[in-house]
């Protein structure tokens, strides 16, 4: 009896030992979300940085391709 209501008393934020493989589950979860998150600011830093200099990578991309050529 006392383990039950030992069981109950907690509130969901406190991690329990006796549940390993939900708190793992849990952070993997948090883990995912924030490599999401991340990769969506990566991918628009990215994308605004190659709106912003397209000129300059056009160029760089035309200099290199003769030079390739060249070569």
């Amino acid at each position: 009896q006392m383990n039950g209501s030992s069981r109950s008393s907690g509130n969901g934020n406190t991690i329990e030992h006796s549940d390993p493989l939900k708190f793992t589950l849990e952070m993997r979860l948090s883990l995912n979300f924030v490599l999401i998150s991340l990769t969506r600011v990566y991918y628009a830093a990215v994308y605004i940085i190659a709106v912003r200099y397209s000129g300059t990578i056009i160029k760089l991309l035309l200099v290199l391709s003769s030079f390739i050529s060249y070569s």
